[in-house]
């Protein structure tokens, strides 16, 4: 297993640019998937099929899921920190976790991480 992120459409797309630039499969929900893409139907299915952990400021959606949905959930609070200030909020939970077996069906809160 690998580290790799999926943007959700609420957050900057260039959140998954920096995280690319620093070596990490990085997607952007509505470059990969339909604008309207469901939660369920089509975004749960996609990121389990390719392994990436979700990062969203849709908390009331994503935080309510079943642990075995998702490879890790990564929650936005703070949409208004500019997306390298995410990005490497993103990239200090990478540290801190060192393995991204230890973030599957965990739920972390990037704002935390955030120093701007």
């Amino acid at each position: 297993m690998r580290w790799g992120f999926f943007i959700d459409a609420n957050l900057e797309p260039r959140i998954a640019e920096f995280l690319r630039k620093e070596g990490y499969p990085a997607e952007y929900s509505d470059y990969v998937l339909d604008e309207d893409a469901d939660d369920e139907d089509d975004i749960l299915p996609y990121v389990q099929q390719e392994e990436l952990m979700i990062v969203t400021a849709d908390i009331k959606n994503f935080a309510a899921l079943d642990n075995s949905r998702h490879e890790g959930l990564l929650l936005v609070n703070n949409q208004r920190a500019s997306a390298y200030a995410i990005a490497n909020g993103i990239l200090d939970i990478v540290d801190a976790y060192r393995s991204p077996s230890n973030m599957i069906g965990k739920i972390e809160t990037v704002d935390p991480w955030i120093q701007e």
